[in-house]
């Protein structure tokens, strides 16, 4: 069986270590708190102005309506606070108009109920202490973890006092504390100074005139707030020594490296001679910009031999979280290799990093059926070649996931949606066998402050994963348009591709990316929007998915199972059913790094030493065919 040398495993084994290592050292740790650290504090204009109309209605009930809605989507365990100004205080010469601000529900969790009560109190009143108000949210969150304030407001600053000046002010706390701002019914210099707000706050401005725009903004702030990093499954506890491994069958598990990052090892059980047994990997990332991240995934058998390994990386010098996966299979050539028989094998998880320790991660355990026969079986990919794309009429897109385990699944057409400079989204596409999918997503031309805001370091990051958690990383493919690298050039549109390998069960005797495109199943859409400058930014996009094949041409006769089917939710495997799949919810995020996609080693060692740039790296082992 032709096989990659051990010495030349070993070797690039030892130089992902090293360039790893390397940039650890460059780039430092990253810091403790997590997205479960998020708290939000909304502050609403109770100012006299707000008893106008806007498209028939009165601000208020508008604003009502809209803050009660969202309200009741937030989940219980979202850590929201309720500001109001100008309810006390009827003109600004009366004594203490401009501090009339009142923290009427304090931040803390389960509180909706207190929300709403407060809600049905709010009242047009007194006057506009707009930077007052900010100074007090800003201390209502305190110093620590991902802080958001929410501004609503219908008119512009009555006291002496510049909202802009003290919303820069309060951005200098940290880049994890921004304001948002939404603008009900405004125009002119009001909306000037609402807008300087945001921008100064490290926000984002929305315009609102009537319910459907306010709740709308309003939804997509909260969620980008309290979006969390979902991790599915049931929890297992690896053993640091091989003797006292767990059982992990078949099904989605959630574990954490020990601190001192000690290999984690488990038992996979095999039910049937000649199965396929599959690892994926997807780690918790810890946020927050500079730091690094590397795993190895290995498969023994009983003597102590390699069946697999995969390796997977990534490394951000932006602000937030990559995202980072790793695949591994048993399958070999021959038909009575130990690595295809044995009732159990060994599986290595190894954090390559000590920043590590702590980390939460999922893994996910497939067994698919051995097959009858590989003869007239497609071969593995030879040669991928870009179909050209065209973009359609665009749809709005649904909210993004934040993790793999709550992509929403999107069907091939055009979309358009936004994202947050820092942030990663994630969608997913269904795939059979026979099929292929391609990616494409614009950025249109930037104009004003928008172009003024994204530099030389911003960037657009498209990354593909499959149904096994493997990255399509280092694809040859042809006739593939060249991928920008900059948003520095706001004259032209910026454009990233991607593509998977058409869905083969001979792929898995590749030794590149193509490997993981050997079962059928969902593929995952992960865009990165890279962070250069500390300002965040809302930045629109389309994307255009197509998937190019004949569903179910190539599939293999699996011996004593019946024909796999792509995968019916995010958990579930092809072959089998997880051990647990909780229900996902879905929406928006906040935070994410940029992952830039690197051909090659020597790449990837310049796009680790590289300021503001991100790589990720996977290697796999090529294994030749069972015929």
């Amino acid at each position: 069986m032709p096989s990659t040398p051990r010495a030349f495993r070993r070797s690039v084994g030892l130089i992902i270590g090293l360039l790893l290592a390397i940039a650890n050292l460059t780039l430092g740790a990253p810091s403790a708190h997590a997205a479960e650290d998020a708290k939000l504090v909304l502050v609403l204009d109770s100012s006299g102005s707000m008893k106008e109309r806007v498209s028939g209605q009165t601000k208020i009930k508008i604003a009502k309506s809209a803050l009660n809605t969202v309200v009741n989507r937030l989940p219980s365990s979202a850590q929201v606070g309720l500001r109001v100004y100008g309810a006390t205080v009827f003109d600004k010469s009366d004594a203490g108009a401009c501090t009339d601000s009142q923290l009427v529900v304090p931040i803390g969790t389960d509180n909706r109920d207190a929300l709403r009560a407060e809600i049905k109190k709010y009242q047009p009143y007194g006057e506009t202490p707009i930077s007052y108000s900010l100074k007090q949210a800003a201390k209502d969150l305190g110093p620590d973890g991902r802080r958001t304030i929410v501004l609503v407001s219908d008119g512009e600053e009555t006291c002496r006092a510049d909202p802009c000046d003290t919303a820069a002010a309060i951005a200098k706390q940290g880049i994890d504390l921004k304001i948002d701002v939404i603008g009900l019914g405004v125009r002119g210099k009001a909306r000037s100074q609402l807008r300087c707000v945001a921008k100064r706050g490290n926000g984002t401005y929305y315009d609102a005139d009537n319910q459907a725009e306010i709740e709308d903004s309003l939804d997509k702030l909260a969620t980008r707030a309290f979006r969390p990093f979902r991790l599915t499954g049931a929890p297992i506890e690896g053993a640091t020594k091989k003797a006292k491994a767990p059982l992990a069958a078949p099904g989605q598990y959630i574990d954490n490296f020990p601190g001192n990052v000690a290999p984690l090892y488990y038992r996979l059980p095999r039910s049937a001679p000649g199965s396929t047994l599959h690892v994926g990997f997807t780690a918790l990332p810890l946020g927050d910009a500079g730091w690094v991240a590397g795993v190895s995934l290995k498969l023994y058998n009983s003597d102590g031999r390699e069946c697999d390994w995969g390796y997977g990386g990534s490394v951000g010098a932006g602000s937030g979280d990559p995202l980072l996966t790793a695949d591994a299979a048993s399958w070999r050539s021959d038909d009575d290799d130990p690595c295809n028989t044995e009732s159990e094998l060994l599986l290595e998880v190894t954090a390559l990093m000590k920043a590590m320790g702590g980390v939460k991660f999922e893994l996910l355990v497939v067994e698919e059926p051995p097959i009858v026969s590989a003869r007239h079986l497609p071969p593995s990919q030879q040669r991928l070649v870009w179909k050209r794309m065209k973009a359609g009429a665009a749809t709005k897109a649904p909210v993004a996931g934040r993790s793999i385990s709550d992509a929403p699944v999107i069907a091939a057409g055009t979309y358009r949606t936004t994202i947050l400079t820092g942030e990663t989204q994630v969608f997913a596409v269904d795939s059979d066998w026979g099929q292929q999918v391609q990616v494409m997503a614009v950025v249109a031309p930037r104009r004003g402050a928008m172009a003024r805001a994204l530099g030389v370091q911003n960037h657009l990051d498209l990354q593909l994963i499959g149904p096994m958690r493997g990255q399509y990383v280092n694809l040859q493919v042809e006739k593939m348009p060249r991928p920008d690298t900059t948003m520095a050039d706001d004259k032209k549109a910026f454009r990233k591709y991607g593509s998977t390998p058409t869905i083969s069960y001979l792929n898995r005797t590749a030794a590149g990316a193509e490997a993981s495109a050997s079962v059928p199943g969902r593929q995952y859409l992960a865009l990165n929007m890279a962070a250069g400058k500390d300002q965040r930014f809302l930045v629109p996009y389309t994307f255009v998915v197509k998937v190019i094949g004949t569903a179910g041409e190539g599939r293999p006769e699996y011996a004593g199972a019946p024909s796999p089917t792509p995968t019916p939710t995010p958990e579930a495997s092809a072959f089998s059913t997880p051990t647990e799949t909780p229900p996902a919810d879905t929406g928006s995020i906040d935070g994410g790094v940029p992952i830039l996609t690197v051909v090659g080693i020597a790449a990837g060692a310049l796009a680790l030493g590289a300021a503001g740039a991100g790589a990720a790296m996977l290697v796999r082992r090529p294994r030749s065919p069972r015929l």
